[in-house]
């Protein structure tokens, strides 16, 4: 049974994410997203490297972009959209936004349940109100990049940590198919799922230690990320265009708009690290770090880091991992650096 207070939670952080949604899409212009705008246009970009692996978000945007069709008819954008995309569609526009709000929603009414975990996260009361506002606004800061899967693959981070965190004890097989299916649909929304299976990797050894359950559990897990990972790129062979090589590397470290990137992830990894309960939750935000190492050098060398967004997966869980309950870990990572 769903508390009074939680309820009244819900209600408050989903107001805050339509709210907080409806301003950063009407009230400003992204200077970043280009050629994206109308089905043809969204199709030529999207339809070739890593985003043609990025299915589900791409159908149901395209889907949500018919649906509206009797009631909302294509017609020529606004000129904000116009500068951006020569063949923008208003209702185009309007896909994303019903879409990413959609799951925004959604993705707030899980971040009240997850910090209401009081048996596994440790959050002062008053505290808690805080971390959802500041998790709902800052995620919408970062959708200047207007993209179909961002929000949606949040919501299918938090989403499966708080099954792992809520029911995997008590309801274990069940709760353990559930988070398999949820890490295949994460997965054929967007490859950063791999984050979310460093996290329950990190959390399932340290709470159960190598222990054949843990071992039993987290190898399904990892085989719905690996099994859908290469299938998509086994059955999706779409050839991709010849583009001019991009040393993304250099590209990272030299311009100043993403040196301001690489700052915003040393600012918000200070954060987690600073708000930790204790030396255990900081060692593990730092342990989640390394774990997800090539996901880290792939943005490096892959990613444009003006994209602050691509840091959003590692707050999230490094946030929850800052005031998870370590007292009942069998393997505790501050006693084995003291021994």
């Amino acid at each position: 049974m769903i508390k009074t207070a939680t309820i009244r939670a819900m209600v408050f952080a989903a107001l805050i994410a339509f709210v907080s949604s409806y301003i950063v899409y009407f009230g400003f212009t992204t200077n970043y997203t280009a050629n994206a705008f109308s089905p043809p246009s969204f199709k030529d970009q999207y339809a070739h490297q890593v985003y043609k692996y990025r299915i589900l978000s791409q159908y149901l945007l395209t889907r949500l972009d018919s649906a509206l069709g009797d009631r909302f008819p294509s017609k020529a954008a606004e000129m904000r959209l116009l500068l951006q995309d020569n063949h923008a569609s208003e209702r185009f526009y309007y896909s994303y936004y019903y879409l990413n709000t959609f799951f925004m929603v959604l993705l707030s009414i899980v971040l009240v349940l997850l910090v209401d975990l009081d048996n596994s996260i440790n959050i002062p009361k008053n505290e808690k109100s805080l971390i959802v506002f500041l998790v709902i606004l800052l995620i919408n800061l970062t959708q200047y990049v207007v993209c179909p899967y961002d929000i949606s693959s949040y919501f299918f981070q938090l989403l499966t940590i708080f099954v792992f965190l809520k029911y995997l004890e008590k309801y274990f097989f069940t709760s353990l198919i559930v988070i398999c299916l949820l890490l295949v649909i994460a997965t054929l929304n967007r490859e950063s799922s791999a984050l979310t299976v460093s996290f329950l990797i990190l959390l399932t050894l340290c709470k159960g230690g190598l222990s054949k359950r843990s071992l039993f559990s987290l190898s399904p897990m990892v085989l719905s990320f690996l099994i859908t990972y290469y299938s998509l790129r086994y059955f999706i062979k779409t050839p991709d265009p010849k583009n001019v090589t991009i040393d993304f590397v250099e590209f990272n470290l030299n311009f100043y708009i993403n040196r301001i990137g690489i700052l915003f992830w040393f600012v918000f990894i200070y954060f987690t690290l600073a708000i930790g309960n204790s030396k255990e939750n900081r060692l593990l935000i730092v342990a989640y770090h390394i774990i997800s190492l090539p996901y880290i050098w792939t943005c490096f060398t892959a990613g444009i880091l003006w994209e602050v967004r691509l840091y959003m997966p590692l707050f999230l869980g490094s946030l929850f991992l800052a005031k998870v309950d370590p007292s009942s870990f069998k393997i505790r990572l501050s006693s084995l650096l003291d021994s």
